[in-house]
């Protein structure tokens, strides 16, 4: 998989594995961006395609300021790169919404995989948004409207993100209540 003109973003405050695997990640030609946990993310960065997150030590730390600036980046996928026998931070990972798991140590062959398969997924969903029409772009937004107004917020960010699928598809869409009035007169219901 060509990986030029990909951005990889590197969530950890271990800087050896900053230095690692960012060293790796360039010489197989991907542009690598590093951030300790809590540090500003500047919001003028190019769309980053796959993020790896560090849970190995501050898992729950990692995995909130991950969440705080999931926003910036509707795109990228997660891989949480974690330790054998952290089970709690896989679950949180999986529910951060991360794609897949680096146990460590692992080897560059695993790594290539796991990242070309992660790239592959963040290009797809890239591509996905790409050819939505302005009417499936209008329906999410008033759909998030309304879960933002019920207090759903990461529902309404998920929807405009494009996580979600369309309205429809999410079951979303107005059902008729038999007890209410399906614009049939009287008369036209009698008839049937």
């Amino acid at each position: 998989m060509n990986w030029n003109k990909s951005l990889f973003l590197i969530l950890t405050d271990d800087q050896a594995l900053k230095d690692t695997l960012g060293l790796k990640l360039k010489e197989w030609g991907a542009d690598v961006f590093c951030l300790g946990i809590g540090e500003v993310f500047p919001s003028q960065r190019k769309a980053i395609d796959v993020a790896l997150i560090d849970v190995r030590q501050k898992a729950t730390e990692a995995l909130h300021y991950f969440n705080t600036i999931k926003p910036l980046m509707p795109f990228a996928e997660a891989l949480i790169v974690n330790r054998s026998g952290n089970i709690s931070g896989s679950i949180e990972g999986m529910r951060s919404g991360a794609g897949d798991e680096l146990l460590v140590p692992f080897d560059t062959v695993t790594l290539r995989e796991r990242i070309n398969k992660a790239l592959k997924r963040s290009r797809k969903r890239q591509k996905k948004q790409a050819k939505r029409s302005i009417f499936s772009v209008f329906e999410d937004a008033m759909s998030a409207a309304t879960f933002a107004q019920a207090s759903e917020f990461e529902t309404a960010l998920e929807i405009l993100n494009g996580s979600s699928s369309s309205t429809k598809e999410r079951g979303l869409s107005a059902k008729k209540d038999p007890g209410k009035n399906t614009g049939d007169s009287d008369r036209e219901k009698e008839k049937k």
